[in-house]
């Protein structure tokens, strides 16, 4: 594959992220060397090489540290109180496990659940009211 043509369409960002792989990011080597070929055709300047590639850098820690953020605590209550919806509340744990906050969808399942109990039991305790109110003879 020719990968001059893509390179030179590739916004600088790009160029940088695959002429500079992080561990456990895999490009061909033609890939590689078509990305550094245009960056040099590009003629960046080392300072924005060094700009473009701090910003990469903190990306891709920002990256490995989301499978650990927890939820916090206005999510918390957000998942409860649409717990018992569960469309929606489902949609947004399925959302938060996609984008790699593993740590998030667990707490917000959580949540979801708590939620769906705590209706439940005011449910009940509804019921159990309301059968003792109508369950009394008239006077």
């Amino acid at each position: 594959m020719d990968y001059t043509k893509v390179m030179a369409r590739a916004p600088d960002e790009e160029l940088f992220r695959i002429a500079n792989p992080d561990i456990g990011e895999e490009y061909e080597a033609d890939a590689i060397a078509a990305a550094r070929a245009e960056i040099s055709r590009r003629g960046i300047s080392e300072e924005v090489g060094r700009d473009i590639q701090f910003e990469i850098g903190e990306q891709r820690l920002d990256e490995s540290e989301r499978p650990d953020e927890p939820l916090g605590k206005a999510g918390w209550i957000l998942f409860m109180l649409i717990g018992p919806l569960l469309p929606i509340s489902m949609a947004g744990v399925l959302y938060l496990k996609a984008t790699g906050y593993k740590e998030k969808a667990a707490d917000a399942r959580g949540a979801v659940t708590g939620g769906i109990i705590i209706y439940l039991l005011l449910c009940f305790v509804f019921v159990v009211y309301a059968l003792s109110v109508v369950g009394e003879p008239p006077r």
